[in-house]
């Protein structure tokens, strides 16, 4: 059987071995990523400390891309170090913010750095925030959620001014949909 390949921009392909090669390549980086980023987080939180620095955390955070977690980076970097994030309409930090140095949280990590970093090498960003479990959602309550709204809209709509209001075009339609799916 011939193996298909797909150019666009890079090369993929459907043949088995070349992706089993794929998989094994990323689990082995993606463990040894991981394994960086916690070493790099800790060194984030030694320089804070140290040298006052939170520009460099700032710069790996506003950097890095929504698949590697960085809202539990930024957490972690607060929760054990003297990080604090302020919204910030500068476009060059992508998440909206960026790190400023919390003066009184910095007195306190001074008087005991060697437990904080005791404390957060033996705890990764994604032991201390862990991704969210997947929740399904549940399209018929949803709807009958809008109905519900809609209808209580409608009772309370006792002027002409307020049921002027009201944009109720497609509820004649939602309500077919929703009795047909219901059923």
């Amino acid at each position: 059987m011939a193996k298909a390949v797909l150019e666009v921009g890079f090369k993929a392909t459907s043949d088995k071995h070349a992706v089993g090669r794929m998989i094994d390549s990323i689990l082995k980086r993606g463990s040894k990523l991981m394994d960086d980023l916690h070493v790099l987080n800790v060194s984030l939180l030694m320089r804070a400390i140290e040298h006052k620095d939170v520009d460099s955390a700032t710069r790996l955070v506003s950097g890095m891309g929504d698949g590697y977690r960085r809202a539990s980076i930024n957490k972690w970097l607060q929760f054990h170090g003297p990080f604090k994030w302020v919204k910030s309409d500068d476009k060059t930090h992508t998440m909206g913010g960026k790190f400023k140095l919390d003066d009184a949280r910095y007195e306190e990590c001074l008087k005991d750095k060697a437990g904080i970093y005791k404390r957060a090498t033996a705890e990764p960003f994604w032991k201390f925030d862990p991704a969210p479990e997947f929740k399904g959602i549940d399209i018929l309550a949803l709807i009958k959620g809008i109905l519900d709204r809609a209808e209580k809209a409608e009772e309370q709509a006792d002027t002409p001014e307020k049921k002027a209001k009201l944009k109720t075009k497609g509820l004649v339609q939602l309500r077919k949909v929703y009795k047909e799916l219901a059923d």
